[in-house]
This record gives C-alpha cells, structure tokens and sequence, in this order.
C-alpha cells in the first residue's frame, strides 16, 4: 500500500493502458456502484470519478458519488475522515443490497 520504490516501466505501461480502456469503456458501466474521493487527492484526479458517475449506464439511485473536503488518496488512513469513509461504505453496501432485494 505504500510502495516507495521506482515504478517499473512494465507496470506504468500496463497502468496506462488499464486506464486508457477504462476511459473509453465507461459507458458500459451498468452495475450498482459507489465512488468515494477525497477532494485532496493528488494521485487520481476527482474528474474521473465524476466522469465514471456521470457516464455509467448505471441506474439513478444504484450509483453514488461521495467527494470528501480535505482527503487525500489514502482516505482510510485519514485520522479525521477515515472512520467516515468506511461508515459511508458500509452503510451503502447495506441499503444497497436492501433495496435491490425489494425489488
């Protein structure tokens, strides 16, 4: 989780084409989901995760975008929001599967 050597040339090409393939395919994006992100984040930009909520096919109410003031990358590890983030999961994960159950 908090590797500090050199990136091998291998793995940054495979990251880059992950991510390239991930940005041409979000629209096929049907599956409940939810993203949290930190506001602070300096290892992926908040504008892909609005792009991902924004383009999934996802039904409305089955996908949830949930942005947090003052998070960095690792937001588990933040002493202040961390307890948050992993509440907000939970509970998402919850009512998630209640409410598909009903259905």
């Amino acid at each position: 989780m908090t590797y500090h050597g050199n990136l091998r040339v291998s793995t940054g090409l495979a990251m880059r084409d992950g991510t390239e393939w991930l940005q041409s395919n979000l629209g096929n994006v049907k599956k409940p989901f939810l993203l949290q992100h930190g506001m602070n984040d300096r290892v992926i930009q908040v504008k892909g995760s609005r792009e991902l909520f924004d383009q999934a096919q996802t039904p409305e109410g089955q996908k949830t975008l949930l942005l947090y003031d003052g998070c960095e990358h690792e937001m588990l590890r933040d002493p202040i929001a961390g307890k948050k983030v992993f509440d907000d999961a939970l509970n998402w994960m919850i009512t998630t599967d209640e409410r598909l159950s009903n259905q």
